[in-house]
């Protein structure tokens, strides 16, 4: 299946999971309009056009991008999703800049040899050590961090390593657990 054709999932608020097949090229206009139970997805590296719409109003957090080269992008295709939403890119990739209309953070976080996506944010390390969270990062922005008992923080780190105490809990950081104990 090369196409995911026009309003396919369009409306369909119980679909929560979905593999999309690795030859796709093509994911049509509002193709997962309004799919709020969706809240991940990986965009094969076939993918090379993404119409109007396709992700209008889902609830799709977590994108993760394999193409090498960002996917044309029709008009609205992120339309009405959470600002804080993340789009992991190979770390090689480009084209994925938020004035390309990629919205949240774009991070290089798949792996790649090679380097040089501009304007995409790198955390190379996240890591814990005895009741700390340790975020190293090339700019400054806030990120949302969730703890497996329901809490939600927002922390503010700046470019560079940025230590914060937590209280002890299995937390989940840019899609890494982590233990503070």
């Amino acid at each position: 299946m090369e196409n995911i054709f026009e309003d396919t999932f369009r409306d369909c608020k119980m679909l929560s999971s979905i593999t999309l097949p690795s030859n796709l090229k093509n994911i049509s206009h509002w193709a997962f309009q309004n799919c709020t139970s969706l809240q991940s997805l990986t965009i094969p590296k076939s993918v090379t056009t993404i119409g109007n719409g396709a992700f209008y109003n889902s609830n799709i957090y977590d994108f993760y991008f394999y193409p090498q080269e960002a996917p044309t992008l029709g008009s609205n295709v992120f339309y009405g999703l959470m600002e804080d939403i993340q789009i992991h890119t190979k770390s090689c990739a480009s084209g994925y800049t938020k004035e390309k209309g990629y919205v949240g953070s774009i991070i290089g976080d798949l792996g790649c040899e090679e380097t040089g996506i501009s304007k995409t944010l790198f955390y190379s390390d996240i890591y814990s050590d005895n009741n700390k969270l340790y975020v190293k990062s090339s700019i400054s922005e806030s990120i949302f961090v969730y703890s497996i008992t329901g809490l939600k923080y927002t922390l503010k780190i700046f470019a560079g390593l940025n230590e914060f105490t937590l209280p002890k809990d299995i937390y989940i950081v840019r899609g890494k657990k982590i233990i503070i104990f």
